[in-house]
C-alpha cells in the first residue's frame, strides 16, 4: 500500500526541524539503511493511515 502511495504525484514542501530531530532521523535511518527522506515519507505515511483509521472507527 505505502509504494502506491510513493507512485503518486510529489509536491515539493520545506519544513524546518529542529536539529535534535533532524539528527535522530539521521541515526534511525542509517540504522535502517535509508535517506532521511524515505523514512520522513513512511513515518508520515503511516500516521496519517493510523490517523484515518481511528476517524473512520469513530
Amino acid at each position: 500500500m505505502l509504494s502506491a502511495l510513493f507512485m503518486a504525484k510529489s509536491r515539493k514542501v520545506n519544513v524546518d526541524f529542529p536539529e535534535w530531530i533532524v539528527n535522530a532521523l539521521d541515526i534511525e535511518a542509517k540504522r535502517i539503511g535509508v535517506t532521511r527522506q524515505s523514512i520522513i515519507k513512511v513515518w508520515i505515511s503511516e500516521r496519517l493511515k493510523s490517523e484515518q483509521m481511528t476517524h473512520n472507527a469513530s
